[in-house]
């Protein structure tokens, strides 16, 4: 396990302490853990080719001529996606504040005038040109029709989570899409979106992920599907007594709270006496991974 954790760091670059290495080597033994592959399939948000024609705001609604009965309902950032779950409410609190919300897509519904005179608009050549366009049967038509069960980030600051999808909103390429297993039920899916804001995961995602850009972990999708989780076995009233304690943190901006709920919750279910010690050790290490792969500015500055 040591060698495993300080060699191969694609994001993280670095080796973890003696005492974080043996408690991450004890979670792995763990009879409830599971890699997020074996629960659920990742893949990539759809690829419009254009996303400022095709992903539009409700002020660009108005000014190309659409009405929002035209278009399907959008998930364009997942910063956007606040709690655990991404509802039809949260859509329309995005959209009221500005921000794209809607996907013109030619074969999702009823072709109006309105939606037929927009298209119409977009310059030939460029359809004939646009490589995503050519990979489309009909360039109009960005919507695979694949409505994803979950949201998972693609790139963070602050490592990975999940938001539950009830009420069939889509997404673009900027937030991958989560389809679980068609076997778990709606509070082990509710488990696996609480697991993986523990320690436990989200040290587990730094090792798999890469650093990106200003030093934020990117996940792609197989990365994703390699993140440890441990699953026990909690009764579903406790289940979803807990998502809704942890939504309402989160929307509340309350990161470290959310993660703490959820330690407790999945730790001492799968046997761990010691949850807020493991917790502790897991979340300085984490800390500590996080600043590293975060580039320091005044320091580059000062060496210029």
């Amino acid at each position: 396990m040591a060698q495993g954790v300080c060699g191969w760091q694609p994001s993280a670059q670095l080796c973890l302490t003696q005492e974080c290495q043996q408690k991450l080597s004890e979670l792995h033994q763990n009879k409830f853990v599971h890699s997020f592959g074996e629960i659920a399939k990742v893949q990539i948000g759809l690829v419009t080719g254009d996303n400022a024609f095709f992903t539009l705001s409700r002020a660009q609604l108005a000014e190309g001529g659409l009405q929002e009965r035209d278009c399907r309902k959008i998930l364009t950032k997942f910063n956007a996606a606040k709690g655990l779950s991404f509802l039809e409410d949260d859509h329309e609190t995005n959209v009221a504040e500005g921000l794209k919300g809607f996907l013109v897509d030619s074969e999702s519904g009823p072709k109006s005038k309105r939606l037929l005179g927009y298209l119409d608009r977009y310059d030939k050549d460029k359809v004939a040109t646009v490589s995503t366009f050519k990979k489309r049967a009909i360039w109009s038509a960005p919507d695979d029709q694949k409505t994803p069960d979950a949201f998972f980030t693609v790139m963070s600051q602050h490592g990975p989570r999940m938001a539950l999808n009830p009420d069939g909103i889509t997404c673009t390429n900027t937030v991958h899409r989560v389809y679980f297993n068609g076997s778990l039920k709606v509070h082990q899916r509710k488990l696996s979106a609480i697991s993986l804001l523990t320690s436990f995961a989200q040290m587990s995602a730094e090792l798999v992920g890469r650093r990106y850009g200003s030093g934020v972990l990117k996940l792609e999708p197989r990365d994703a599907e390699k993140i440890s989780l441990l699953l026990p076995s909690v009764p579903a009233k406790v289940v979803f007594s807990a998502y809704a304690k942890i939504d309402r943190r989160l929307r509340k901006g309350e990161l470290a709270d959310a993660s703490l709920i959820a330690d407790q919750l999945i730790y001492t279910a799968s046997g761990l006496e010691d949850w807020r010690h493991v917790s502790e050790i897991l979340n300085d290490e984490i800390s500590g991974v996080r600043k590293n792969r975060t580039p320091d500015r005044k320091a580059r500055q000062r060496q210029r």
